[in-house]
């Protein structure tokens, strides 16, 4: 078994996604400089993308996190294991106290020295339970960022109909010409970055 091996390919994975992405905006650096500042005549657009990319941004940093964690707890679990398969007096030896392996087997050592009955089940939803709290904001960002697209889009076509409604009342006054502009154009980017930002999590 290979010390850190999923975990590591995750992350490998992700810093290729993030490369890459970055090459592909680096491309198309016009279109979007355009698209997300150009033909924006209020700050709503920006605000509302600046919010979803934020969000986005605060789920990758905790992944990342997460990962590298996961990470060192793989590389110890395989220390554990080869300890094991070496018939080693200590099995804990060269395992990090404060890793999940290492305060497992320090608390069933100690249930045994104590002759307490060991009831793994229950042990195992404890250790469930606490990792699904680490894991629970990642989960909500990547539900989150989709509805934060549909409320940019609903912000954005309410601003665009609002610009309709004052050029029907002026028909020689052309800002509302552009405050409908204005609103399709957030609209469409703040679609596009929430469904970037929610496949990409994903």
């Amino acid at each position: 078994m290979k010390e850190g091996k999923f975990s590591q390919t995750v992350i490998y994975r992700m810093i290729f996604a993030i490369l890459l992405s970055g090459a592909v905006i680096a491309w198309n650096y016009r279109l979007l400089f355009k698209l997300y500042y150009v033909e924006q005549w209020s700050h709503v657009g920006m605000i509302l993308n600046a919010g979803i990319i934020l969000l986005f941004l605060s789920g990758i940093v905790q992944v990342m996190l997460l990962l590298f964690r996961y990470r060192f707890e793989e590389k110890n679990i395989a220390t554990f294991m080869a300890n094991i398969h070496q018939d080693k007096e200590n099995l804990d030896e060269f395992v990090h106290p404060d890793s999940l392996i290492g305060v497992r087997y320090s608390m069933l050592r100690t249930m045994w020295e104590k002759s307490y009955q060991i009831n793994h089940g229950s042990l195992a939803s404890v250790l469930v339970a606490e990792q699904s709290t680490k894991a629970s904001y990642p989960r909500y960002v990547h539900n989150t960022l989709i509805l934060a697209g549909m409320l940019g889009t609903i912000i954005s076509l309410a601003i665009a109909l609002s610009g309709a409604s004052d050029l029907l009342q002026s028909l020689t006054d052309t800002s509302g010409m552009g405050t409908v502009i204005s609103g399709m154009s957030s609209a469409l980017s703040t679609t596009m970055t929430a469904m970037f930002a929610y496949v990409f999590f994903g």
